[in-house]
């Protein structure tokens, strides 16, 4: 179904040192030791760090680095309470700025870093299964589009990325959707069309600001 009682809170990063640029895993627990209940969270999202300077060794934080963290609207409480908390990415000590909640637009152009889906590793494999999870977004809301509405939707995949959880190696694409109206433009972004968004995937946001080429 259409949730609009998600929100996106963008949550400043802070630290000196240079940070590996796959952090997803890290990110994910280093929140889950502050706070145990992001763990169990269903609807829980997280997007990768934005406004990181891309070097050789990896990515050098900024004053304004950032990460998206989606949540219930009910959850709120439990966002805030990662201000100005220290945590650990990997062997890496960053900071946790004030969280500031902003309401989640339709926009026609999507982008997300890297999508990941079990056993899909090829470029068609990928795009036909994110065909069938449109699909499926737009039929269970009330209100729905016409199917030429969805078929309408261009999808475009992008680079071949891999992401890392512990030792595991997992194959994923960078991913851009067009041409998408307001209601399915709002249902990536709550709901998305693949899993891991708690480690940085899946996690769609306007083309307009994206760093997907980063």
């Amino acid at each position: 179904m259409l949730d609009l009682e998600i929100v996106r809170c963008k949550v400043p990063i802070l630290g000196s040192r240079t940070i590996p640029f796959d952090t997803g895993y890290w990110l994910y627990a280093a929140i889950s030791r502050i706070e145990p209940g992001f763990h169990e969270a269903d609807q829980y999202a997280i997007s990768p760090i934005e406004r990181g300077l891309a070097g050789s060794d990896g990515l050098a934080l900024t004053p304004q680095s950032y990460f998206w963290l989606q949540c219930p609207l009910s959850d709120l409480g439990m966002v805030y309470r990662l201000a100005g908390k220290q945590a650990v990415l990997g062997d890496y000590r960053i900071r946790f700025g004030i969280p500031r909640p902003e309401v989640i637009r339709p926009a026609s152009e999507l982008v997300s870093r890297l999508v990941t889906v079990k056993n899909k590793t090829e470029p068609d494999e990928l795009a036909a299964h994110i065909r069938s999870r449109l699909y499926a977004l737009n039929e269970s809301v009330t209100g729905k589009e016409s199917q030429q509405a969805v078929e309408a939707i261009r999808i475009e995949i992008l680079r071949r990325r891999v992401f890392r959880i512990k030792d595991k190696r997992i194959v994923g694409f960078g991913v851009r959707l067009r041409q998408l109206s307001d209601r399915m433009s709002l249902l990536v972004q709550c709901h998305s069309v693949s899993g891991r968004r708690r480690f940085g995937c899946g996690f769609f946001t306007s083309a307009g600001g994206s760093e997907e080429g980063a």
